[in-house]
């Protein structure tokens, strides 16, 4: 009897490292590399380099066989573009044609990842007009620009213009991410390392020049999720990213303070998304029953700390990779409301990164087929319709008002 007990524990043993091994093999296979990126202004190919470097792209593009490639004729877009490539004359052009290829696969996980030079002032877009949103770093200083100026024109170009001309070169599975992505780029450049805005604001029209840096840092702290009780009854939690392992800590943090309140509102309209387990483990403190995870298809169980009222989700065209998943999620508990606009349309469906033998760091997603939630909702290409539409107008930013959380608001006092 002790023999075959010690057989057993042996080939227990044996099969527990087996299968360690297989897992520890695929985590290795599956970890995503870190690439340094460049600028294009470092570029410095010659037209033979610039040919075999697009082509290595194509190729590597075609061997992942990925849906985005999938879906549409890959063979005439990339030789359309070989030719564009050919008739280059400089590596700043060539760097240009690859940012409007990848754009034109129509995804926003889909990218050629060039640094870019950045004044770390962002702007939004509001019923077709633009307005300077935030300055995260006020030691720059900027003379004559301020939160709310409205944009007019960029580089002499009338605002609306600039914006249609940068629209090839944003990536979105969506035309409206698509504009949110123009818009931000509006104090970023590939190239640029100045641009000069025409402004409006209450004093007048003026001309306002600002330098774009190759290295800045952004003030202020990391902190991505901030609780607080609005009331008695209603909680308000802003969760801004899931990007990094301190988010979920954040999260259970503030979540102490606002468990045992009667209705919770979450707010997820500036979070661009990051890592989707992040979003699964938060989606387990507002479920009510078991469900399956629209990214990972994991079993997702309600904690025992699980919110007992009810919730409320905002959304918005930033809600974006991870944050969408988490609404998608959400949405398919039965669960919540969610209030606001509709997502930016993509949750991911696997971006990795590549390089090339050049250096040029490119991602895609490399799911053969793009992912559908358990419910059948198509992950990619449309974004997640709230149950109630409710949008900022230009007048509510420059008021500094906030109809979304006040409809939030008003609708669960009814």
């Amino acid at each position: 009897m002790k023999r075959i007990i010690k057989i057993l524990l042996i080939l227990i043993l044996a099969i527990t490292l087996i299968l360690a091994g297989i897992v520890g093999y695929y985590v290795l296979k599956n970890k995503q590399k870190f690439y340094p990126r460049i600028f294009i202004t470092e570029l410095n190919l010659s037209a033979q380099e610039r040919e075999k470097d697009f082509l290595e792209i194509c190729e590597i593009l075609k061997d992942k066989n990925s849906f985005v490639t999938q879906r549409l004729d890959f063979d005439a877009l990339s030789a359309d573009y070989l030719s564009k490539v050919k008739a280059t004359t400089n590596s700043i052009d060539y760097g240009m044609i690859l940012v409007k290829f990848f754009a034109e696969l129509k995804n926003g996980h889909t990218s050629i990842q060039f640094n870019r030079y950045t004044a770390n002032c962002f702007a939004t877009i509001i019923e077709n007009r633009i307005f300077v949103e935030s300055i995260r770093n006020q030691s720059l200083n900027y003379e004559n620009l301020t939160s709310k100026d409205e944009i007019l024109a960029v580089n002499g170009i009338p605002v609306k213009d600039w914006i249609a001309s940068e629209l090839p070169y944003s990536e979105g599975s969506t035309s409206e991410y698509q504009r949110l992505i123009a818009s931000y780029r509006i104090f970023s450049s590939y190239t640029d390392t100045v641009r000069t805005f025409k402004i409006r604001n209450s004093e007048g029209e003026r001309d306002v020049e600002v330098i774009l840096y190759k290295d800045i840092q952004t003030d202020g702290d990391t902190q991505n999720v901030e609780g607080k009780m609005l009331n008695d009854s209603v909680a308000y939690l802003a969760i801004k990213s899931m990007n990094g392992k301190e988010i979920f800590s954040q999260f259970l943090q503030a979540y102490q303070s606002l468990k045992n309140s009667s209705y919770i509102i979450i707010d997820v309209r500036e979070n661009g998304g990051g890592n989707s387990r992040t979003s699964e483990k938060i989606t387990e403190y507002f479920i009510t029953q078991p469900q399956k995870a629209c990214v990972s298809g994991w079993e997702l169980e309600p904690v025992a700390d699980t919110f007992k009222g009810k919730v409320y989700l905002l959304t918005s065209t930033n809600t974006f990779s991870a944050a969408e998943s988490f609404v998608i999620d959400l949405k398919e508990s039965g669960n919540v409301t969610l209030i606001g606009e509709p997502t930016g349309g993509d949750t991911g469906n696997r971006p990795v990164d590549f390089q090339t033998s050049h250096g040029i760091v490119f991602r895609i997603p490399v799911r053969k087929e793009k992912q559908i939630s358990p419910q059948g909702f198509p992950m990619e290409g449309v974004g997640v319709k709230p149950h109630h539409f409710v949008h900022q107008t230009a007048e509510d930013f420059l008021a500094g008002k906030d109809p979304v959380l006040e409809y939030a608001l008003e609708l669960l006092e009814k």
